[in-house]
């Protein structure tokens, strides 16, 4: 489905009426936030303003995935209550995503992941790159001054459903600990045994 679509998507949310909405959608790919920045805008900012219309109008508790490049990753283990400051355009289109929601008067939830890994989904995660490359014997190069809280993603649904079921009200950081991409590409190996 083309999330921005806004005729179809309102029409959704109003005919279905849910009491809770969880809006994962987004244009992640952070150098093509960069490169089509009209494409990043109407993905990750137009379409939420499209979506929290209609969640208003039904009433929809809405649970917003956002994500930790709202930072400028100069610190690390930022807290919730920690001021953003993207330092790309991805991030900067979803910290307004974020400013939708919490100035939208509807009840919210907003989940701030990092560095999502897992089978699955539309893009390949570095967790995926570095088990094909030492599949195949190849070497693996990671980077030691980028840091991340790689975010198992069965753990980030099951957080996802435990919110859904109890709708806490605000900000939260779902993430796994903080490492470095090496460390990551390290432990990797070792649960490969390779």
């Amino acid at each position: 489905m083309d999330i921005t679509d806004r005729v179809f998507f309102e029409d959704l949310i109003l005919r279905e009426r849910p009491e809770v909405l969880i809006h994962s959608t987004a244009y992640t790919d952070v150098d093509g936030c960069e490169k089509d920045k009209t494409k990043a805008w109407k993905v990750n900012v137009e379409a939420t303003q499209s979506i929290v219309r209609a969640a208003k109008v039904v009433k929809s508790h809405i649970i917003y995935i956002s994500t930790d490049y709202v930072f400028n990753e100069e610190k690390g283990l930022y807290k919730e209550t920690d001021t953003p400051n993207p330092i790309n355009y991805y991030g900067l289109t979803k910290l307004i995503g974020e400013e939708i929601v919490k100035s939208s008067d509807l009840l919210y939830t907003i989940v701030r992941p990092s560095a999502i890994y897992g089978i699955g989904g539309s893009k390949k995660s570095f967790a995926e790159y570095i088990v094909e490359k030492l599949s195949h014997g190849e070497k693996v190069y990671a980077l030691t001054d980028q840091y991340v809280s790689p975010t198992f993603n069965t753990l980030l649904a099951k957080a996802i459903a435990e919110i859904v079921e109890t709708r806490p009200l605000g900000l939260f950081h779902v993430a796994g600990e903080r490492m470095n991409r090496y460390e990551f590409a390290v432990k990797l190996a070792k649960a490969l045994k390779t």
